[in-house]
């Protein structure tokens, strides 16, 4: 083994990405079938079938080949590959070896096992309307990954090694310093911005409550024009939307099962965007094991631009507000500017995935908070549910009355640690994005208001859904926009936007 060239194993890193992604097709064809259909009768055997097939997956990269391809790669140097593609699967071997052999075995089948515990806890607290359900599981699943952590590398910050599963080249000084810059502007412009956005009547949106089927064809309607067409589109309902990227041409959006009104609109699109990223690897990163693209807030930042660069446009209200016009006659006296106001409305509340445009952003950054006080023992699961009341109160102007309206409303914390960071990085990265879309595609916004997304989706195959895991998560936003990281562009964007609409000025 130790004869084989550079070539030959990447050969045989490759075959083994391969293999090693069926398996993960497996366990998340089980996921989705266990959020979506699967009876509650089910849960204990499909817990026993996943961890024979999470274990079967590790014990993929613990052989005695895999440690002399280790070694192999890290012997080398960037140099040594021809191309990036050579060198990501070089990085992501090394990346799932790590995982594997980082954790002993035992550990990760009782990290795995608990794991459906703490869902069941969950969805019972939830139930109930009670954390203390939840707390003792949690607790125990938290002390497992917070294990396993410091196991993987105890010279980093153990939310930074979870971290870094989602965001390869995070790192949790970094993340707080751009989190810390876009909650202060976002704190300053949403306390502007209040007094005007008051006067908005938005009561002509209880309309689409109790009407889930028009919201739902609608959706459908706007994911299949963004390019997520019949022959690719699955749409389900759940407890907490979801895309679940199965394969490399078969990634399946869920929404929220719940009667939310226009929300779910946002929500099919929102899902929709990860799908859209999902499915773009090239031929030759499917080939190589590395497509469906960087998890956390690359893919964030895809799912997000959909949503709220464009659906949160008023350009692209212009052009779709017909089709609700058509379907709710209630709108018909209404024009696309007057009812685009009512969509963005500034409005603190406690749930995260109804919450508007500009204090969205907080949300994400108060639940960074609590995970990094977590990881650093500054704060105990015994005051878990107090302290994110007070972030609550602290941040937004409001106070969650119940478990519910607060720790309750995720599921994020009943699988893993380490991505909230991912949605306001997301946002982040959006701003650079739209930085690049505006320079290569200087009519954008008028594609966008005819109801034109060809180029757009095209420019961001080109330069991110292509790539797959090609480039970490820092790389490849950079790569695409052409610029080192900064919530500069991203708070200038939303500046712009509230001002413009209430006729702000500094």
């Amino acid at each position: 083994m130790t004869t084989l060239t550079t070539r030959e194993a990447l050969e045989r890193a490759k075959d083994l990405l391969r293999q090693s992604r069926m398996y993960d097709h497996i366990i998340d064809l089980m996921k989705w079938d266990r959020i979506t259909y699967m009876p509650s009768t089910g849960r204990a055997y499909r817990a026993n079938t996943s961890v024979y097939f999470s274990d079967k997956r590790v014990e993929l990269f613990s052989t005695k080949e895999c440690h002399e391809l280790a070694d192999k790669f890290r012997s080398l140097d960037a140099s040594d590959y021809e191309t990036d593609l050579e060198r990501a699967v070089a990085r992501r071997f090394l990346f799932n070896f790590n995982n594997a052999n980082g954790t002993p075995a035992e550990l990760q089948s009782e990290i795995t096992r608990v794991q459906f515990e703490n869902d069941a806890a969950w969805l019972e607290a939830r139930r109930q309307n009670d954390y203390s359900i939840w707390k003792p599981v949690l607790k125990k699943y938290f002390d497992l990954k917070y294990k396993a952590a410091q196991i993987a590398d105890p010279n980093k910050h153990p939310l930074q090694v979870l971290m870094n599963f989602y965001d390869e080249d995070l790192t949790v000084d970094e993340c707080s310093r751009l989190l810390g810059e876009l909650k202060t502007e976002m704190s300053k412009l949403m306390f502007k911005v209040l007094p005007a956005s008051r006067d908005v009547d938005d009561s002509i949106l209880n309309i689409f409550y109790h009407r889930e089927k028009d919201i739902d064809e609608l959706s459908a309607y706007a994911c299949h024009r963004f390019g997520y067409t019949a022959d690719k589109a699955s749409f389900a309902k759940v407890v907490h939307g979801w895309s679940a990227m199965l394969s490399p041409r078969d990634s399946r959006v869920t929404v929220s099962k719940s009667d939310t009104g226009i929300d779910n609109f946002f929500t099919y699109i929102h899902e929709m965007g990860h799908s859209l990223y999902s499915l773009g690897s090239n031929d030759e990163v499917v080939e190589a094991g590395v497509w469906g693209g960087m998890k956390g807030s690359a893919h964030e930042s895809q799912s997000r631009f959909y949503e709220n660069i464009i659906g949160r446009s008023p350009e692209y209200w212009e052009f779709f507000f017909p089709f609700f016009q058509e379907r709710f006659p209630e709108l018909r006296s209404w024009n696309a500017k007057d009812f685009f106001k009512t969509l963005i409305k500034v409005n603190p509340q406690f749930k995260r995935t109804s919450a508007d445009e500009l204090t969205y952003n907080l949300h994400p950054v108060i639940r960074f908070e609590l995970e990094r006080d977590l990881f650093e023992g500054k704060l105990s699961f015994d005051r878990l549910s107090e302290a994110w009341n007070d972030k609550y109160e602290e941040s937004l102007g409001i106070r969650p009355t119940n478990d519910l309206e607060g720790c309750l409303q995720d599921i994020h914390w009943t699988e893993d640690f380490g991505k909230f960071q991912s949605y306001a990085m997301g946002n982040i990265f959006d701003g650079q994005l739209l930085q690049g879309v505006l320079r290569d595609i200087p009519d954008f916004h008028a594609q966008v208001a005819s109801g034109r997304f060809e180029d757009i989706h095209n420019w961001m195959h080109d330069k991110v859904h292509q790539f797959g895991f090609t480039y970490p998560t820092m790389a490849v936003m950079e790569r695409a926009s052409g610029e080192k990281i900064t919530s500069k562009y991203y708070i200038d964007y939303m500046k712009n936007k509230y001002y413009s609409i209430y006729g702000l000025t500094d």
